[in-house]
């Protein structure tokens, strides 16, 4: 199959206009589907430094917000930034935003919402990705923590 017509078939099953069945290694028939997955979830940098302040007392969990790629910023090539509405909240960290970078430059359509706030200095944001996935379920979810809260031998 040429590049051209993958990325097309690619395109149709991404929308979810054709989700074919595929076989797997049991040798049962799965089906693919498009699926929200949750691919971050940890606390935003820098938000003393931008809008946060302005709109703490108005802003709730699970509040929708914008995200914003700067690739050409002066000090990171895979910066993130996240907003709500007109106002500048701050950034991914840098020792985790080159994945979200690429998956945003590849086009995967994706949405955050705050996922905690514990003061006008700390909040946490979610990151969702639209994927095509062959599992509905996930086998174990980890928590429902910003990855620096979570207790793992890593983490002590």
């Amino acid at each position: 199959m040429k590049r051209k017509e993958f990325l097309r078939v690619f395109g149709l099953v991404s929308t979810g206009f054709l989700l074919p069945e595929v076989s797997s290694a049991k040798g049962s028939q799965e089906t693919l589907q498009m699926r929200d997955v949750q691919v971050y979830d940890n606390y935003l940098k820098g938000i003393q430094y931008y809008d946060f302040s302005k709109v703490f007392n108005e802003t709730e969990v699970g509040d929708e917000l914008e995200i914003e790629r700067f690739p050409n910023h002066k000090f990171d090539k895979f910066a993130v930034g996240i907003r709500r509405g007109e106002n500048f909240l701050g950034y991914i960290p840098a020792y985790e935003n080159i994945v979200l970078a690429n998956l945003l430059d590849a086009g995967v359509p994706m949405y955050a919402k705050i996922t905690s706030i514990d003061t006008y200095r700390s909040v946490g944001v979610g990151i969702w990705a639209s994927l095509v996935t062959s599992q509905y379920e996930s086998l174990e979810p980890l928590t429902h923590q910003a990855a620096d809260d979570v207790e793992d031998w890593y983490r002590r």
